[in-house]
């Protein structure tokens, strides 16, 4: 990634670019160190050769902003460039606060486009105090919330009312298994053993199977003549039979840009995944009810199951199966698997496994009850955040009293409004004149850096 570096910039840069720089190089590293290749698609483009680096900027990395978080559309606004960004600032924090305000673990998506929607807005000018502080403001609204998340980490990790044990999905598998006959003739079947046969798949799916998340419930079947591949024109997933062995077929999911594509094949028998009762079941299962999908309805065989019932079939949702199953793994199963082992599981699941046990792991806590979590308070004003950061950055007395005196002072000497600036008022403010453009000078410029980071 191509970046501005202060050591780097061309010698016509570095004079009033000097400090633009150094907030480029100051964010762009905050965006690797923060956010590593989770917003990898979303990367600060610029090029120390190119006179304007804003071009370059809008024509990468705005767009490519704007389309990781409107992936639903809903988004009408075109936005494609600072200008727009900085017009729209307001409906696209509405936007994302209300996209990602009804979700326990949506905080951390929430933060970190905020944190890229507040240095974008700081791009359009560096130089100007207000853009500043609003986007200083949101990025404060951006820590807010990555600081409530660690602070809430032990409660979102407790287990809640609705959490069910894989102790609990295992005894529920067994009791339908044992009811329940797949070897009954086609003509005997009926909704209410329809109803039970797809609990059955979906409980066999989610406990013998590391389980997905809902790309299981939109998922097609098909019998291949030849080994099944990945297509990235094609967005539908499929299960596949080919050569009495079953393949699933991952093209697209919500982590397909990290991760890729991917195909499991379906003939492992270990500790945790018991493929051979996979493939039995589903031989039976596709044998008595023919379907183009894995799940499906009853009177419907050529359209999915729709996600209500599929949910509703079970006292759980899906993100539930996947937490009971790496909790299960992790804290309960003896002998514990190792950690080669966990990794796998988490590979599967199509996720990190240091996201599986920041997220994913659930404990009781300490008094053995179950309690509910709070979700993350998520303001949508960019006004409140920008008046309250204001209070605390120019209180008197602060550093930060001092730091917009400083920059209001440069504003005023590079606009023209003071024409014969006195050299005590420039001492002062530690600015000096070179080559006809006022800046700070290296001292008052060290001397901020150290008081920032006190």
């Amino acid at each position: 990634m191509l970046v501005y570096k202060y050591n780097e910039l061309p010698e016509y840069k570095l004079q009033e670019n000097r400090k633009n720089a150094k907030l480029c190089n100051y964010y762009s590293t905050s965006f690797k160190s923060r956010f590593g290749t989770v917003t990898k698609p979303i990367t600060v483009y610029s090029n120390i050769d190119d006179n304007d680096y804003k071009n370059e900027l809008e024509k990468k990395t705005i767009i490519s902003y704007i389309s990781n978080f409107n992936t639903n559309g809903k988004l009408k606004t075109e936005i494609k460039t600072f200008d727009q960004l900085y017009k729209y600032r307001q409906h696209v924090y509405d936007y994302q606060v209300n996209r990602y305000n009804n979700n326990d673990i949506s905080g951390i998506t929430l933060s970190k486009y905020l944190y890229i929607l507040g240095v974008l807005i700081l791009y359009y000018n560096p130089f100007k105090l207000s853009i500043r502080i609003l986007s200083n403001s949101i990025i404060q609204h951006s820590n807010d919330i990555q600081k409530k998340q660690q602070q809430e980490k032990y409660d979102n990790n407790v287990m809640t009312d609705k959490y069910v044990s894989m102790t609990d999905l295992i005894k529920q598998r067994e009791e339908l298994k044992a009811n329940l006959n797949l070897d009954i003739p086609q003509n005997e079947y009926n909704k209410t053993i329809h109803n039970n046969h797809m609990k059955y798949i979906k409980l066999c799916m989610n406990t013998y199977l590391p389980p997905l998340r809902l790309e299981l419930l939109y998922m097609k079947y098909k019998v291949c003549n030849v080994a099944p591949t990945t297509d990235k024109k094609d967005k539908t997933n499929y299960l596949c039979l080919y050569d009495n062995i079953y393949y699933i077929v991952i093209n697209h999911d919500k982590v397909v840009k990290r991760y890729g594509q991917q195909i499991f094949k379906l003939d492992v028998n270990n500790e945790y995944m018991k493929c051979d009762i996979i493939t039995y079941t589903l031989n039976k299962s596709f044998l008595l009810f023919p379907r183009d999908y894995v799940f499906t309805s009853y009177k419907d065989t050529t359209k999915p199951m729709n996600k209500v019932s599929y949910t509703n079939m079970l006292s759980c949702n899906q993100n539930i199966l996947r937490q009971s199953y790496h909790t299960y793994y992790e804290k309960e199963y003896k002998p514990s698997l190792t950690n080669e082992q966990l990794k796998d599981i988490a590979q599967y699941m199509r996720h990190s496994l240091s996201t599986a046990r920041s997220i994913y792991i659930k404990v009781k806590n300490n008094n053995g009850t179950e309690q509910k979590t709070n979700k993350t308070n998520k303001t949508s004003d960019i006004k409140t955040y920008r008046k309250d950061y204001m209070k605390s950055y120019t209180a008197k007395g602060t550093y930060g009293e001092i730091r917009t005196k400083d920059n209001r002072y440069l504003n005023y000497l590079r606009s023209g409004k003071i024409k014969k600036p006195k050299q005590i008022n420039l001492d002062k403010h530690g600015i000096h004149l070179v080559d006809g453009i006022y800046t700070f000078t290296d001292n008052k410029l060290l001397e901020r850096s150290n008081n920032k980071k006190q």
